[in-house]
């Protein structure tokens, strides 16, 4: 056992580092500083690599329902439910279905968060009324932070090299196997089962898919003719953490010198930094506004059904040339930029603070638990040294295959775990260190100003236990 003094743990896993990293070691912080929980921090793919959990509480993203019954943490943890992307209110009904399949998940969850009234519009939750709560999202909490001091090696970098500068965010990952038909539909299929409505719902997603695609390729578009047009403006593009780098650089291969193509650090100080953030459907615009920043929104292939949240965002472009035209107006471009009914949106946009909300929820329904963590017991011998090694040499010719785009096709089709590669998986989240993880804490502490002892222990790869208290190790 981990421990021998008994706790209440909060589990709190990480999936895409560069975007999730710093928000939810923020949250992780502020859960261990403002409360008698301790926290598990670590890396998605690794957390329950050598590790059992008990009476834990798992703050998940939106782990599929299927997926929770092979691997069945809830089984003997509290699962609390926490769309890690930001509000839902700003997914597609289709994608909303699916992560909220509530048939499955109303016995697998035992606690649903979301970030705001708008939320609770989007889903039927009369069944699971007793264990839904409004708590805000914790990125925002972490954007009231002293981003100053957080990010000065960042801000210094992008004040140094760009001064003023628009941001351009790309939202889709172009390449990637997870936005083929193939891949979607299978998806579905795999949730939704045989239910009547299943033709009907993979074509309205399928149609949403596209509708993605072709605005993020019109940005694109957009983007190389705005900055031609504007020789004396910068112009930073950034792509979507899941995009494929060779790509990006072969569509800006004939660029202009002051369109210049960054993936360094996360979107946030390039977001705290910027003059206009241009976006056509990026969830990141929620950030933009939240740090009082110029946001505009580009959606040529516009559908009230897809996009009617970005419409609240003003200037709102459908067309090209509008666009086009308003960077040449210095007169539009100084104008307020307005945004409306955003505090429905997000619970904790102002005054609120969502791990406050968060902890309220777990202090009145876990504060009984006695958590426990259990190293697994894994016998060195011949046959686990043959399985590390057929695992392996397996992962080896997965990747190898995956390069052939027929065979990546057909895995695509019949068997679309196999397309999910080491390349992939590092591409989300290659690892964290001791020292990352303690000088991420020790930032926060200078930012808030205080002076406590948090202990970092690591428990596994890219796992690491906090607490304050020493006996707790």
């Amino acid at each position: 056992m981990i421990n021998k003094v008994s706790s209440k743990k909060i589990v709190i896993p990480i999936e895409i580092k560069v975007r999730e990293f710093l928000p939810k070691a923020y949250l992780a912080y502020k859960i261990v500083i403002n409360s008698d929980f301790n926290v598990i921090i670590g890396a998605q793919r690794n957390y329950t690599n050598k590790l059992i959990y008990k009476n834990c509480i798992l703050l998940d993203k939106n782990t599929k329902s299927k997926d929770r019954q092979v691997f069945a943490f809830h089984k003997d943890n509290y699962i609390a439910m926490l769309d890690e992307e930001g509000p839902i209110s700003f997914q597609h009904k289709t994608i909303i279905k699916e992560r909220y399949f509530l048939e499955d998940l109303e016995s697998q969850i035992d606690s649903f968060l979301f970030s705001g009234k708008n939320d609770l519009k989007k889903i039927n939750f009369d069944k699971i009324k007793d264990k839904t709560y409004i708590v805000g999202h914790p990125k925002f909490d972490f954007l009231k932070s002293d981003l100053e001091v957080i990010f000065k090696k960042e801000n210094n970098f992008i004040r140094n090299k760009f001064k003023k500068f628009v941001l351009v965010t790309g939202h889709y990952p172009s390449v990637s196997v997870r936005t083929t038909e193939n891949w979607i539909s299978n998806v579905s299929k795999k949730i939704l089962g045989n239910k009547k409505y299943l033709d009907k719902h993979i074509k309205t997603k399928l149609k949403f898919n596209t509708f993605r695609k072709n605005n993020y390729k019109s940005l694109l578009n957009l983007t190389i003719k705005i900055a031609r047009e504007n020789p004396d403006i910068i112009f930073v593009f950034r792509r979507h953490p899941m995009e494929n780098e060779d790509f990006v650089k072969n569509k800006f291969a004939d660029r202009p010198k002051n369109l210049k193509l960054i993936y360094k650090f996360s979107v946030t100080p390039w977001i705290y930094n910027c003059n206009f953030h241009l976006h056509s459907g990026c969830l990141s615009s929620l950030e933009t506004i939240k740090l009082k920043k110029n946001l505009i929104t580009y959606l040529p292939f516009y559908s009230k059904e897809f996009f009617n949240n970005y419409k609240n965002f003003n200037p709102f472009f459908t067309k090209e040339i509008e666009c086009l035209k308003f960077f040449k107006n210095e007169k539009k471009m100084k104008k307020k930029f307005n945004y409306r009914g955003i505090e429905n949106t997000l619970f904790n946009f102002s005054k609120v603070h969502s791990y406050k909300e968060i902890l309220k929820v777990f202090k009145k329904k876990y504060n009984h638990i006695q958590s426990e963590i259990i190293y697994k017991k894994i016998e060195k011998n011949n046959l686990t040294k043959m399985t590390r090694l057929y695992f392996k040499v397996g992962s080896y010719f997965k990747s190898i295959l995956n390069k052939v785009t027929l065979i990546r096709n057909i895995f695509t089709k019949f068997l679309p775990h196999l397309t999910d590669t080491k390349e992939n998986k590092n591409l989300k989240l290659k690892s964290i260190s001791q020292k990352e993880m303690r000088n991420t804490f020790n930032l926060f502490l200078k930012a808030d100003k205080k002076k406590v002892k948090i202990i970092i222990k690591k428990l596994s790869q890219s796992t690491f236990y906090i607490s304050k208290n020493k006996k707790h190790f």
